[in-house]
């Protein structure tokens, strides 16, 4: 072999080998978040609350987050976390800053964010390009040109953003790193959920071997909720992370010394309970008042104070929200098996259905009953029976759960039997045939309701929804009233996620209004006189 062409291929092979062991030493460099805090406020600007440039300091609560994260991966956990979180707590610089990192120093990685709105996109690449142009060293960008997108060419990494509803980045693709922001109002309108669904499925499969955070403010009974429950309950692989407002030192107003005692001298209810619970200052108090008098009802919901009523609030609800909440918050948790509440039976039906007594048979006192019928399957709605008393409507019983129409009627009876054979008004439609028929069947018919002397149950229609609607929301007006008359949590709880549907008011996706209806039909029928034996009529079994 001529001696310039033996030359000329061992410098084709040391270019090749110099490129194996580059690309070697790529694909083994090690990533660690070890000095991320340190790196953040040497490499990263951010703009803060009053518009000034300045460089990235994590904050207590930011750090207290990071702490929570990493105490589940030592444990061994999956990285799949659901964070519910306040208004302004800097929780998705925080992530932007972590997937930042990632992009830059770990080779052919690849992190993706979605945002709940395109604007969010706009706004949430603007902190990783600031990032970037403020980055002393910045690795060399390739593409530049591309919309919400960063390539790094030297590492072949890459950073993307999109929105959700639009984002198609997620199907096909393999990340390292996956951050949804404000995962409760993706894909609003329509089949909410089951667009919900369909983004996550994707997001789960893409970052299988990554990790993926889920952040939101609550926004009602949609799918994160539905998620953040059943990890709480361990019932899959993520792990829930709540930060209520008050976990922030910076969520207060400064107060003088005469003021401070004169905050804790007054305390509402709810507040001493904070304070008894949390050990909220009167700084804290303060900052409490003032943003609840700016947000009113949706208080709860942008600054949540537990994870359970923040999922229960809207802008459009049809009941008078402030008065639901601090009803709600004034009834004990009977279901809670650890905590029996004085005066309050509880008994379950196998292991879906729930019977609970408020109030027993007094005597003298004549009592009304509505029962909304469903078809009792897996993954259905639920059914119920409610019973108030005709004097003043007080709530004094109930069962719900998941049952057939028949087994339902034949609770409905007994317990019906027991309030002194309490008038029945059963909801006739669909599957509230067959509990009528069960009824009758049972021989119950002089006391079940009828609308004419040849039409016994309740019709639920056009003309009688929106009366039974109004008459519960006037009933629910009066906070006086309503610790009165009101006793049931499912109720209240249902009445919170009652809001508006396009032209109508119904159950927000996800949520139920069975426990509302049947309610509603009790208070209906309790307006019309006890249905008198010789004007009954027995159904047709065609119906």
């Amino acid at each position: 072999m001529p001696k310039g062409e033996h030359l000329s291929l061992r410098a084709q092979d040391l270019l090749v080998l110099k490129s194996v062991i580059g690309e070697i030493k790529k694909s083994s460099s090690h990533y660690s978040l070890d000095g991320f805090e340190d790196w953040c406020v040497d490499n990263l600007w951010i703009v803060d609350k009053e518009a000034k440039l300045m460089p990235f300091r994590l904050r207590a609560i930011q750090k207290a987050y990071l702490d929570a994260k990493a105490r589940a991966a030592a444990a061994g956990k999956p990285k799949r976390f659901l964070l519910l979180k306040y208004r302004q707590g800097g929780f998705t610089t925080l992530e932007q800053a972590l997937s930042y990192h990632l992009a830059t120093k770990k080779p052919n990685a690849a992190v993706l964010t979605l945002a709940d709105t395109q604007r969010k996109t706009s706004d949430i690449f603007k902190i990783v390009h600031r990032f970037y142009q403020n980055d002393p060293s910045q690795p060399k960008r390739k593409g530049q040109g591309n919309a919400y997108r960063m390539e790094f060419e030297e590492l072949d990494s890459r950073f993307i953003c999109g929105t959700a509803m639009a984002n198609s980045e997620a199907r096909g693709g393999t990340y390292q790193r996956v951050h949804g922001s404000e995962v409760a109002f993706w894909c609003q309108g329509g089949d909410q959920i089951a667009k919900q669904r369909e983004v996550m499925a994707g997001l789960e499969e893409a970052s299988a071997r990554g990790e993926l955070v889920l952040e939101t403010t609550p926004n009602g009974l949609e799918l994160f909720c539905d998620l953040y429950q059943r990890a709480k309950r361990g019932e899959n692989d993520y792990t829930p992370i709540f930060l209520p407002w008050f976990s922030d030192i910076a969520n207060r107003e400064t107060t003088t010394r005469d003021e401070s005692a004169h905050i804790m001298e007054n305390l509402t209810e709810k507040e001493a309970e904070l304070v008894g619970l949390h050990g909220l200052d009167a700084g804290q108090i303060k900052w409490r008042r003032r943003t609840e008098r700016r947000l009113g009802v949706l208080f709860r919901q942008e600054h949540p104070e537990d994870d359970i009523s923040c999922f229960m609030t809207s802008g459009q609800c049809r009941f008078n929200q402030q008065v639901v909440v601090e009803t709600l918050e004034s009834i004990p948790d009977y279901l809670d098996a650890d905590k029996p509440t004085p005066g309050v039976e509880v008994r379950w039906i196998g292991r879906r259905v729930h019977e609970v007594v408020w109030e027993k048979p007094q005597e003298g006192v004549e009592y009304v009953a509505g029962m909304d019928v469903s078809e009792g399957v897996d993954g259905g709605d639920p059914s119920g029976i409610g019973i108030v008393r005709r004097d003043n409507c007080r709530q004094v019983a109930a069962i719900h759960g998941l049952a057939a129409p028949q087994d339902m009627a034949k609770l409905a009876v007994d317990l019906c039997r027991r309030y002194h054979n309490a008038v029945l008004a059963v909801e006739r439609e669909n599957h509230g045939h067959a509990a009528l028929l069960k009824c009758v069947d049972l021989g119950y018919r002089k006391h079940l309701y009828c609308e004419k002397p040849n039409r016994i149950g309740w019709s639920t229609n056009a003309v009688t929804r929106p009366v039974m609607i109004d008459d519960l929301a006037e009933m629910l007006d009066d906070p006086d009233l309503a610790r009165d008359w009101v006793r049931d949590r499912l109720f209240l709880q249902e009445c919170l996620t009652f809001v508006r549907q396009g032209h109508k008011f119904s159950a927000s996706p996800g949520a139920h209004d069975d426990c509302l209806m049947k309610w509603a039909i009790a208070v209906q029928a309790r307006k019309r006189a006890r249905p008198r034996p010789n004007i009954i009529v027995l159904p047709s079994r065609k119906w």
